[in-house]
C-alpha cells in the first residue's frame, strides 16, 4: 500500500508514536491516508509504487514488524477521519 501522510508539527507528541533515527523532531503526529483506497487510477498508483526503491519497502515491512514484537496488533483506526487519532493501549 502506498500513503500520502500529512505531518502535524505542533501539539503534544502522539503518545502512540516514537522518534527513530531518522525522525523528523518537529513532528508530533501524522495523518496518513491510503492512496489504494481514495483513488481509482490504479495505474498511476502502480507507477508511483513503482517508484519507490526496494530498501524503503523492506525498511517499512522491518519497522512493521518491530512494532508487532512490542505492541502486538494495535493500530490507529484507518479511516480518513479517525487516522490521526492514537491508538489507545489495551
Amino acid at each position: 500500500m502506498l500513503t500520502v501522510l500529512n505531518v502535524i508539527a505542533d501539539g503534544e507528541f502522539a503518545p502512540d508514536l516514537e522518534h527513530g533515527p531518522d525522525s523528523w523532531w518537529d513532528c508530533t503526529n501524522f495523518l496518513p491516508f491510503i492512496a489504494d483506497f481514495l483513488t481509482e487510477d490504479v495505474g498511476q498508483l502502480e507507477e508511483r509504487k513503482a517508484g519507490v526503491a526496494e530498501p524503503w519497502w523492506t525498511r517499512t515491512w522491518e519497522l512493521g514488524e518491530q512494532y508487532i514484537k512490542k505492541h502486538g496488533h494495535l493500530a490507529r483506526d484507518g479511516r480518513p477521519s479517525l487516522s490521526w487519532v492514537p491508538v489507545r493501549s489495551a
